[in-house]
């Protein structure tokens, strides 16, 4: 009995170091994930300041603002400008008021020289005690998306237009002969 009680706790700290090493493999596997994206995903506290941030979103405030953001950074900085940044401290507010919910909003993207059309959400974070500690914020590029419809609309408002404008009746009908536009 005393003997398997001494193999015990020999193997107290082999445990704790393959939990330890579980561990350490899990949050690396968790940065690969976040990492492995161009989608931004960053989180900031209550103070709204950086929890964490993946590559792409480090990379998109630098080309952005000329700096490095690192954890423990306001997250609302002045090369935004005003307007970007009374509109975010609401969005923000909106979270930490216990709101998730989406965003779409376009901005110029130095890295690629064109708007870019991104869809965001924001969705509050609670801790095991349920009390909110930050939000989590995902950044999905629906560019060529965006870009699509756009072309779509402004092909059906000059073809409205051509109709509109013409001195011949123009009608589309199905194969019932319905009419369908005039």
């Amino acid at each position: 009995k005393v003997n398997m009680e001494l193999q015990n706790d020999r193997s107290k700290p082999k445990q704790e170091l393959e939990e330890r090493d579980a561990l350490i493999d899990t949050i690396l596997r968790q940065q690969a994930l976040i990492n492995g994206t161009q989608d931004l995903i960053w989180s900031v506290d209550t103070e709204l300041r950086i929890i964490t941030a993946n590559q792409s979103f480090a990379k998109n405030i630098k080309a952005l603002t000329g700096r490095d953001i690192r954890e423990g950074d306001d997250v609302l900085v002045k090369e935004f400008g005003q307007d970007r940044l009374n509109r975010w401290r609401q969005y923000y507010k909106r979270a930490l008021d216990g709101e998730e919910f989406l965003i779409k909003e376009d901005i110029y993207n130095p890295l690629k020289q064109a708007k870019q059309y991104s869809l965001i959400s924001l969705i509050p974070m609670y801790d095991q005690s349920n009390n909110l500690f930050g939000i989590a914020c995902y950044s999905k590029d629906i560019t060529p998306d965006t870009l699509n419809l756009l072309a779509l609309e402004h092909a059906r408002a000059r073809l409205e237009k051509i109709m509109d404008s013409s001195l011949d009746m123009i009608c589309t009908v199905d194969e019932r002969g319905t009419i369908l536009s005039v």
